[in-house]
């Protein structure tokens, strides 16, 4: 198989994968699994003819990926130490990607009642904004103030919703 091959088939699983979850559909893990055999296939075999688009996934997206779809099947806990594993592989230079994750896993320590480490994690990811202008990071930080807004009494939520109200 060539790389134009490979790296469709990569990309193809990850978005059925994503896809499902939001239907609700158990499917989702195999295509996942089949994304990663793919991406350590080819991180093994490296083929200089993979389209361009495809170096975007990496094992950062992959976990990332796979994070966000057990966020979505209502996991929150697996989610959480998935964007973990995510965060640790990003490489620096898919700073947007990485702020976003790391909003989605703030999102599943609040489902999991983690409310001060929620913030924190929130904070980390307006570090990495501040590097950065992209509506897309902000909206999602936006709807996670609006989510937490019923504990404004707490200390971390009422800082975190101030520095987002002052613009980060």
């Amino acid at each position: 198989m060539d790389g134009r091959a490979k790296g469709a088939l990569l990309g193809n699983d990850h978005r059925a994968g994503r896809a499902r979850s939001h239907l609700g559909d158990e499917r989702c893990w195999s295509d996942l699994d089949q994304a990663e055999r793919h991406l350590h296939r080819a991180e093994q075999h490296p083929d200089e003819h993979e389209p361009e688009w495809a170096y975007w996934m990496d094992l950062a997206e992959s976990q990332g990926s796979r994070a966000s779809t057990q966020l979505a099947m209502g996991r929150p806990g697996d989610a959480e130490a998935a964007f973990a594993a995510a965060a640790r592989a990003f490489d620096g230079g898919a700073v947007r990607t990485h702020a976003l994750y790391l909003t989605r896993m703030a999102g599943a320590q609040w489902l999991q009642g983690h409310h001060k480490q929620t913030c924190g994690t929130a904070h980390q990811a307006l570090d990495l904004t501040d590097q950065i202008s992209s509506q897309r990071t902000v909206g999602p930080l936006q709807d996670l103030v609006a989510t937490i807004a019923s504990h404004k009494a707490l200390p971390a939520v009422r800082d975190l919703r101030e520095r987002i109200a002052a613009g980060g």
